[in-house]
């Protein structure tokens, strides 16, 4: 997924992700995934 490719490009995807119910986990664990986190 975006996080394990350390594409920084998708943060903002990601994070705009986080409230939806069926997204939010994912992209959670993806956002961990990216370096800095």
């Amino acid at each position: 997924g975006l996080g394990s490719l350390a594409d920084e490009q998708a943060r903002p995807v990601l994070t705009a992700a986080l409230p939806h119910p069926r997204l939010g986990t994912a992209a959670a664990e993806a956002l961990r995934r990216l370096p800095g986190e």
